[in-house]
């Protein structure tokens, strides 16, 4: 799907055509899931539409009352009946990243886990391919999301966007000010969130100042992947630390556990220095500046294309 929002269109066509689009992709993907050699990309790209499918409703929040709450609830269940394979996908990939920077000890223990969790990942691979139930029940969750969906009326002009992502920056700047406070991996996690749905509203939102808000929306994605990865590895440290006597026990654990931990810290702090940077701006002006960017493209037209 083409997922940007013409500004020279009418904001609820786009919206509609955006959301169906992506509902649409989802549910063709859940289709034909089962006969798929490449069941855990599929399984992904589902769960990419779905948090795009929830970055825009929560962009026109304020325009949809009652059946905000409904949609999310859709999308958010979908995508988490898919969640344990691709989550056991995630550690294994971190394990092997990890690896890279490990000396000759910490690189054999790495392999005893690496291969513990090539088993696991493989086996929520296969639970969800034979489990017709999950597919079933994720894709009569977007169905109903689609139901929903086809009722919003959502007036025309930019100012729902506006205050929209205005709010969606807004708690960007929280949860990074929580972060400095706690330095916590929960707290990353809620960042990251945050960053992740700020980056999705400005791709939907980039026609209007394309020059500017391309290498932003840019920014944001890198953003987005150092605070992942950093939540990749306190995932990995989790579970390690919960199945240590498979392992070797506890000595035998902490060089890995280690090395995650050092390799987290440094991914952190430039996670935090990057978004110091993205969220410099206050929220009352960055919503100002969005504001502006429409105004222009509706007095001057669209951005020559060699800005772009």
């Amino acid at each position: 799907m083409e997922y940007q929002i013409d500004p020279h269109a009418h904001l609820g066509s786009e919206i509609s055509r955006i959301t169906a689009d992506g509902l649409d992709e989802a549910l063709a993907r859940l289709v034909v899931l089962s006969d798929k050699s490449d069941f855990d990309t599929e399984i992904h790209e589902v769960r990419k539409r779905c948090k795009e499918l929830r970055a825009v409703a929560r962009l026109i929040q304020p325009e949809l009352t009652k059946s905000y709450g409904r949609f999310d609830m859709c999308i958010r269940d979908a995508a988490r009946k898919l969640s344990e394979a691709r989550d056991a996908h995630v550690v294994l990939t971190t394990i092997e990243q990890v690896d890279i920077e490990a000396d000759i000890e910490t690189t054999g223990q790495l392999e005893r886990i690496r291969e513990h969790r090539v088993g696991v990942a493989a086996e929520a691979l296969a639970t969800l391919r034979n489990s017709q139930r999950h597919l079933r029940g994720a894709s009569s969750n977007l169905r109903e999301a689609g139901r929903i969906s086809a009722d919003w009326n959502v007036r025309d002009g930019f100012e729902a966007l506006a205050t929209g992502i205005a709010a969606t920056y807004r708690g960007a700047r929280k949860g990074l000010a929580r972060l400095r406070r706690t330095n916590d991996n929960d707290d990353v996690h809620e960042l990251r969130k945050s960053v992740k749905n700020l980056w999705y509203q400005t791709r939907l939102i980039e026609l209007s100042a394309p020059s500017v808000l391309g290498p932003f929306a840019t920014t944001l994605h890198t953003l987005s992947e150092l605070l992942g990865d950093d939540h990749d590895r306190s995932v990995l440290m989790e579970r390690i630390r919960s199945d240590r006597k498979r392992y070797g026990g506890k000595s035998a654990v902490q060089p890995a556990i280690r090395l995650a931990r050092d390799q987290q810290m440094a991914i952190r702090s430039s996670a935090l220095r990057l978004a110091a940077t993205v969220l410099a701006e206050d929220d009352v002006a960055f919503g100002s500046r969005i504001r502006t960017y429409s105004r222009l493209t509706q007095d001057f037209g669209a951005e020559p294309r060699a800005l772009r």
